[in-house]
């Protein structure tokens, strides 16, 4: 009798207890990136208001690679060790890997299936991007370079938490090509009850539940068309937080956004 009472109690208890432990981790996870946020402020600070530099080079069918001057290099699916952290240009502010890593990120590196992966975010990369598929180094002209040009630093997210499927280089960039088109080329985490969470410009940290769930595309290296009108207006919500949805204020003759 006492056992199956035990037995109860412990079903009643296991739900609300798994609940309060993904708040905790969700809460951890907005800690990691507010402190991400503050070390993005702090080199802005130090550069001019430049963002750090992103080039990702590589070639169509390829891997893509970012390049020295990034917030962080490599491959998060990849990498085998947290030196690609280290020669990010962030490092000297946080000079703590584990606050790369979303503590619900349960994946591992690709092929080493005991060994956990190093990072789980990744930074707006309409901030100072170039990507080099071809010969010389190329930007969208709805890039900003410098803190100073954000328009909305308050509703232009900085980092988010992303998808352990998609993510590779450190870079997130949701884009539509004006075809009414809307482009995953990362997805967004889906670890916080189906939300993720983002810091912003001006230092606060939110987080937000995703319409559709899951989200299957496989990163940048095979970028996908939103699948239905709620996956849309995930990405609608996201690309609305970015530089990209401000281009066409910044450049009256230019298209017209959905």
């Amino acid at each position: 009798m006492v056992i199956a009472i035990i037995a109860i109690l412990a079903g009643l208890l296991l739900p609300t207890l798994g609940k309060a432990k993904a708040k905790g981790q969700a809460i951890a996870c907005a800690s990691n990136l507010r402190q991400l946020e503050l070390a993005l402020r702090l080199y802005t600070d130090d550069n001019q208001s430049f963002f750090p530099l992103t080039v990702c080079a590589g070639s169509f069918g390829s891997l893509w690679v970012t390049q020295p001057g990034a917030w962080a290099l490599g491959d998060a699916k990849r990498d085998r060790t947290d030196e690609n952290l280290k020669k990010g240009v962030l490092w000297k502010y946080v000079q703590e890997a584990g606050l790369y890593k979303c503590p619900s990120d349960r994946s591992r590196v690709e092929g080493l299936p005991d060994l956990p992966r190093f990072r789980s975010y990744a930074l707006n990369g309409w901030f100072n991007y170039y990507d080099n598929v071809v010969s010389a180094a190329t930007t969208h002209p709805s890039t900003i370079f410098k803190e100073t040009e954000a328009r909305r630093p308050a509703t232009n997210f900085g980092f988010v938490c992303a998808n352990e499927r998609s993510i590779d280089i450190p870079v997130f960039a949701p884009w539509h090509d004006f075809r009414d088109e809307f482009r995953w080329c990362t997805t967004p985490g889906e670890r916080h009850a189906k939300a993720a969470c983002l810091s912003f410009l001006d230092g606060h940290t939110d987080s937000h539940r995703w319409l559709y769930t899951p989200k299957l595309n496989t990163g940048i290296q095979q970028c996908a068309n939103a699948v239905n009108e709620q996956d849309r207006n995930d990405h609608r919500w996201l690309l609305e937080r970015t530089p990209y949805w401000d281009w066409p204020l910044r450049n009256p003759l230019g298209p017209t956004l959905p």
